[in-house]
């Protein structure tokens, strides 16, 4: 499946695998996912978001917090395992 200039593929295991393979993409998707995360993968995504705010050519995107909402009026990301791959820019989940 094609989706954001990337693929979506399942792995192994009960997870997928969301490849983006371009910054205008990328950028779409923090934008996407932002203050929708529930998780400690929330710190992954306020690095990247970091990352793409200091490049400097896309709209700056604000760091929000947790998702506190209640699950069942916005359950549409923390119901499902999801491994986040980013083929450009695999180091970014390693950043200090």
């Amino acid at each position: 499946m094609e989706i954001l200039k990337g693929t979506i593929n399942k792995g192994q295991g009960n997870y997928y695998v969301l490849s983006i393979y371009s910054l205008s993409a990328l950028h779409t998707f923090a934008k996407l996912v932002n203050g929708k995360f529930r998780t400690p993968k929330l710190e992954a995504l306020h690095r990247l978001i970091t990352w793409i705010n200091n490049y400097g050519k896309f709209e700056h995107l604000e760091l929000l917090p947790v998702d506190d909402l209640n699950l069942t009026s916005n359950a549409w990301l923390a119901v499902m395992p999801i491994v986040i791959l980013i083929s450009l820019f695999p180091f970014l989940l390693n950043l200090e």
